[in-house]
Formats: C-alpha cells, sequence, structure tokens
C-alpha cells in the first residue's frame, strides 16, 4: 500500500464484541456484504457492535480520530446513527503494516463501538467515515436490505 492511499481503515459489524483473557476479542455474528432482514417493513435490532480499525502514515500522527455512522436510507435521507472522538496517546507506537522491510511504519487506532437500538425504516447503506483531525474518510460500510412478507 502507498503512502498516498493513506489515511484508511476498515469496519466489521456484528451482533456481539466479547472481551476475552489475555487481551482478545471475540467478533460474534459478522456481517459480510449486506444484512438481511425478512418479512418485515422495518429493520430493528437491539443491538448493533462495530470494531473500527483506522489507520495512518507515521509521519502523519493524528491529534484526535473519529467514528461518524450514518445510515443512507434508499428514499434519499441520512439518519445519524453514532459519532465517536478520541485523542491519539502521544505514546502511541508506529507499527509494522505487513512484514516487508520495504512498507512504510503506519499507526493504528481500533475502536470497539456499540450501538442501540437501532432502526432501519428502509433499505439502504451504513456508512462508516473516519475523522481525522477535522477531515473526513470513508472506512466502511454495510448494505442494509429490508424483504417485506409478500402480499
Amino acid at each position: 500500500m502507498a503512502e498516498d492511499a493513506f489515511p484508511t481503515g476498515y469496519a466489521i459489524f456484528c451482533d456481539d464484541i466479547r472481551h476475552e483473557i489475555n487481551g482478545k476479542v471475540t467478533l460474534v455474528g459478522t456481517y459480510f456484504n449486506e444484512m438481511i432482514f425478512s418479512g418485515v417493513e422495518q429493520g430493528y435490532m437491539p443491538v448493533l457492535h462495530l470494531l473500527v480499525c483506522h489507520r495512518f502514515p507515521a509521519s502523519e500522527r493524528p491529534r484526535q480520530v473519529g467514528t461518524r455512522v450514518l445510515f443512507c436510507a434508499n428514499s434519499g435521507e441520512d439518519i445519524p446513527m453514532l459519532e465517536d472522538m478520541t485523542d491519539v496517546p502521544a505514546t502511541l507506537p508506529p507499527a509494522p503494516l505487513l512484514a516487508r522491510p520495504d512498507m512504510k511504519l503506519m499507526f493504528e487506532v481500533r475502536r470497539l463501538l456499540r450501538m442501540s437500538p437501532v432502526f432501519f425504516p428502509s433499505s439502504g447503506v451504513i456508512r462508516v467515515r473516519g475523522i481525522y483531525d477535522g477531515e473526513e474518510h470513508r472506512v466502511g460500510g454495510l448494505s442494509v436490505v429490508i424483504r417485506p412478507a409478500a402480499a
């Protein structure tokens, strides 16, 4: 990955995040490309969890990192779901991007987030944005498909 491809990141949506011993987490019920609701007019989940990983070049450590989650309904309406901001510790050490000597060093900030309850009025897309010192960048997303019951 070229340095100019930064900042970047990814988002994983799941039903639960369990904190294990020795610093591990378990993601339960992960969603791949889409979340499907069948036989209903609207989608509802009591809880939706999100693992977000923000990545930056080591030479451009931000002071503050945020996550903005929006539901973009097919009707065109954008519904805010969550906004989370955190300061980046000055002591955060850089990590190698890959185990190759020609790759750049990066900083990585991971956030475990919980949204509850979650309503989807129609099909659409959940969009996850990273906010790095005020600049917004795409991090990930998930399609939401609602298939009403047949009449």
